[in-house]
């Protein structure tokens, strides 16, 4: 009987960080002017929260797979696991958010912008590493190695589309407020 391990953890793997992760950062990215207050960071968390879930069970189904003594034996296995551990920081790092500039009388402190630099610039480099585990977890598959590949890369094209979108949304609200003259707001 066939073992469909590998292919469950791909195919595990490549909606996690072909699509949930990316799409996760991108709605903070381009798509936080198109929800109400606070509904943007409510589908940004729900939506990482599923990738991690799934990056969970990818990494034990992983380890379930290698005879033990011999985990860490392909650069694949060390960089997964360092990505998942990282991944599990993230919402740790969350619960140190500093307050954003909104509530802060525009001021941007230092806590914020390091809190920034860390956990969008990790996430950010986290998707950009997840590129290498996606091609070189193929190559450690046998046949069943390129479903989850081009799953992959469809995911990830499908979040770079939404990413698009949400930016050029955004823009394109942003060039209406700015349209707006004093003289056309109606006196308070």
């Amino acid at each position: 009987m066939a073992d469909h391990r590998p292919l469950a953890h791909g195919l595990m793997m490549a909606l996690a960080w072909g699509l949930l992760f990316p799409s996760g950062a991108f709605i903070s990215l381009g798509w936080r002017t198109r929800f109400a207050s606070g509904k943007w960071f409510a589908l940004h968390r729900g939506v990482q929260a599923l990738g991690l879930v799934l990056t969970v069970i990818g990494v034990t189904v992983a380890f379930s797979m290698i005879p033990l003594g011999s985990h860490f034996d392909e650069p694949h296995h060390i960089v997964g696991l360092v990505l998942a551990l990282l991944a599990c920081c993230q919402p740790i790092n969350a619960l140190w958010r500093a307050k954003p500039v909104e509530k802060t009388g525009g001021v941007r402190t230092t806590q914020r912008t390091v809190w920034e630099l860390v956990h969008r610039g990790g996430g950010y480099a986290m998707i950009c590493a997840a590129i290498y585990q996606a091609v070189s977890g193929s190559e450690l598959m046998d046949d069943d190695g390129l479903w989850p590949l081009i799953l992959y890369f469809v995911f990830l094209g499908a979040s770079l589309v939404f990413l698009a979108v949400g930016l050029a949304t955004r823009q394109a609200s942003q060039a209406e407020v700015a349209q707006v003259k004093p003289a056309d707001v109606p006196a308070a």
